[in-house]
Formats: C-alpha cells, sequence, structure tokens
C-alpha cells in the first residue's frame, strides 16, 4: 500500500514541475504576441530576421528586405531583436536608383517541341 502511494506522489511531484515551466513558457510568449508593435524588429521561427509593419489580432505583416513584405502569424514570432544581437546591418530603405536599366534576360531553351519522340 505504501509503494502504491509513493508512487503516485512522486507521479504528482513529475508532473508539476513538467507543467510548471511549460506554462512560463506560454505565459511570456502570450506576452510577447501582445508586446508587439510597428516598427519591432522580430526573429521569425524560420530564423528570419524582419521589421513588423502592421498588427492584426492574430497576424502580421512583416517587411523580411527593403519592398518584401510577407503575413505571418503571430506565433511565428520567437523574439524580439535589438540591433546588438543582429550579424548584419539591415536598411530600411530602397537602395537609391542609379539610373541604369537592367534589360531582362533572354530565354536560351529550345521551344518545346510538340510532337513526341518514338524510338
Amino acid at each position: 500500500m505504501t509503494t502504491i502511494l509513493m508512487l503516485l506522489v512522486g507521479m504528482l511531484v513529475f508532473t508539476f514541475l513538467l507543467q510548471r515551466p511549460l506554462k512560463k513558457q506560454a505565459e511570456a510568449q502570450a506576452r510577447l504576441r501582445d508586446s508587439l508593435g510597428q516598427g519591432q524588429r522580430v526573429m521569425l521561427t524560420s530564423g528570419i530576421f524582419a521589421t513588423v509593419n502592421h498588427v492584426g489580432t492574430e497576424q502580421l505583416i512583416v517587411e523580411i528586405a527593403p519592398g518584401v513584405e510577407v503575413t505571418c502569424t503571430k506565433q511565428a514570432v520567437v523574439k524580439t531583436v535589438t540591433p546588438d544581437e543582429e550579424e548584419f546591418e539591415f536598411a530600411d530603405e530602397l537602395p537609391a536608383e542609379t539610373g541604369t536599366e537592367v534589360e531582362p534576360l533572354e530565354s536560351t531553351a529550345a521551344p518545346a517541341d510538340p510532337t513526341p519522340r518514338t524510338n
């Protein structure tokens, strides 16, 4: 009888020790989601660094490069990032126009042959 009681107490302590850190982590993530604001630099779960442009109730529009915006869920944000945590400098503006136009490349692939080949 005492063995069963000790086993139950051990299971309760083990459960308590597992649930408490998980609950704290979930609360910290919820505080992070609630504190997101326009202009903040964040790191997404994919490891991509981005700037928050618009905040919705469940989603964000983030800019991952000048002029490139993507929509993601708030749960995709792992943490906010300070400038000293980033290895590379990020410019919020598009590079200045140089006045030179870039010509599109012409396709060098051969046109598709519509007739099937037989061996």
